[in-house]
């Protein structure tokens, strides 16, 4: 039988419980009816009593059933082997790869890479998840089918994707021990900007129950410095922190962010 291990380094503080954290991200400002996505870092949350799940629950409690939580659950492990950068299989065996790979399903295709927290969130009754093979969105509440709904193939994380209507809808970002910079919301002000270097990826569709391989346009992200967003926010006083342990909790506006993150892309020189 295996072995049952705790983390030793979340063990050195105090256990988080489902009540010390609603109480945190109440005075941080989450309230019933908010439109939240929410991107968590277990390893660096305290050991929280119940896991997952009851962050999870404590958040479907906190915003109702009249507000939406939503998630990303990307799945990058199903591109095709050759838009992958430094792929770790031999070349001979991408053939193979193409040929018994599954397509993707919003019901089955588990993220392989994702935190815990996303696969838990996955498994919640009501929750829906949009239908794209490499940037899917999973999400709860009101206006879940509408955020994941029609989830474009094409430039999947510009304005029309559920990223553009988490802004539409007033919603928020929470980052749960995530850095400012991982999260996924500042893709709407790269993809706006339409300075990134286009690429194809190569997505395994579904169709008459038979895998097949589509290509798909997108831009090729950049690692950019996202310090001045975040100064700027600071400054404006648009957006909070709070800490769990040593893990950091931020929340703040999609819009703001998008608004400032394209000013400052604007703002910058071109090389």
């Amino acid at each position: 039988m295996k072995k049952y291990v705790i983390d030793e380094e979340k063990m050195k503080g105090p256990p988080l419980t489902r009540e010390e954290f609603l109480k945190e991200l109440r005075m941080l400002g989450l309230s019933r009816g908010m439109v939240l996505l929410v991107e968590a870092d277990s390893e660096c949350l305290p050991y929280v009593v119940g896991g997952e799940q009851a962050l999870i629950e404590a958040l479907m409690e906190l915003v109702g059933y009249e507000g939406t939580l939503i998630v990303p659950s990307f799945t990058p492990e199903l591109l095709d082997p050759a838009c992958v950068e430094h792929c770790p299989f031999p070349y001979d065996s991408w053939e193979d790869i193409r040929r018994n790979s599954l397509p993707y399903q919003p019901k089955l295709s588990m993220p392989v890479h994702a935190d815990p927290f996303v696969r838990q969130f996955l498994r919640n009754d009501g929750v829906v998840r949009s239908n794209h093979p490499l940037y899917s969105f999973a999400a709860w509440g009101k206006y879940a089918k509408v955020i994941c709904r029609r989830h474009p193939l094409h430039f999947a994380l510009n304005e029309d994707s559920p990223l553009g209507r988490i802004e539409d809808l007033g919603g928020y970002v929470l980052l749960l021990g995530n850095s400012f910079e991982t999260a996924a919301i500042h893709a709407l002000a790269k993809y706006r900007t339409r300075q990134l270097p286009v690429c194809i990826r190569r997505l395994p569709l579904e169709k008459s129950t038979s895998l097949y391989w589509k290509d798909v346009l997108d831009y090729r992200m950049d690692p950019s410095d996202l310090s001045c967003v975040q100064e700027r926010m600071e400054e404006r006083r648009t957006i909070s922190y709070t800490y769990l342990g040593n893990a950091r909790i931020t929340l703040f506006s999609a819009h703001e962010a998008d608004t400032v993150a394209t000013a400052c892309y604007h703002s910058q020189p071109d090389e």
